[in-house]
Order: structure tokens, then sequence, then C-alpha cells
């Protein structure tokens, strides 16, 4: 597929690293790099995306998320926090100019949309 013969999915694949999305792993890849470009041929598609994702608990703040104690959600939270995270790390060490085309903060976003539009 177009998302793994990029050289960042190969380099990816190629590692062997044990992903928590990997079955989203190449297609957000993908759309952190695509994004950028502004002759994608997907650039309409990337326009109507969301930028603003506050309204989903991942995003909110320790004080935000005070409104939610006592609930199981926030363990879940805690822990796909945790994950997406980890997934990033691993990526940095295997490409170490990986934080320079995405932050953490664009890497959950990009999970986000993905996850959210691919079924």
């Amino acid at each position: 597929s177009l998302e793994k013969k990029s050289a960042l999915g190969e380099a990816v694949t190629d590692s062997r690293i044990q992903f928590d999305s990997a079955e989203n792993i190449h297609l957000m890849l993908f759309l952190l790099q695509d994004i950028q470009n502004p002759r994608s041929k997907y650039k309409p598609y990337y326009d109507i995306l969301p930028r603003d994702l506050s309204h989903l608990p991942l995003f909110w703040s320790d004080d935000e998320l005070k409104w939610l104690e006592g609930s199981p959600i926030i363990p879940a939270i805690e822990s796909r926090r945790n994950a997406i995270t980890n997934d990033y790390l691993q990526i940095c060490k295997v490409v170490p100019r990986f934080p320079e085309l995405a932050s953490l903060e664009a890497f959950v976003w990009s999970e986000m949309m993905v996850c959210s539009r691919a079924f």
C-alpha cells in the first residue's frame, strides 16, 4: 500500500516494533507526512478534518478530567495516553528525525483522525 511504501513507513515496518495501534500506524504516518504537502491530491480532504479535538477527554487537562473523578474512564484515558506516547517514542528511536516531522500532539491528532474515520 502507498502508506507502507514511504521511507518512514518502511523504516517502521523494518523495525518490527509492536505498536499499540499497529493496524493504523502506517496510515497515521502517511497522514502526518502527506498533510504537509500543499499539492497532495488529498488536500481537499485534509482541509475539512477538524484540528481542534478539545471535546475529546483524551485531550482534556487534569483540571477538566477532575469532573470525571471516580469514573472508570479515567484509567482508560491514562492507559490510552500512555500507549500513544509509547508508540510515538518508539518511532522516535527508529527514526530520530521524526520529532521534526510531527510532535506528540500531532501524532495523537493523526491517530484520532485515522481511528475515527477508518473502519
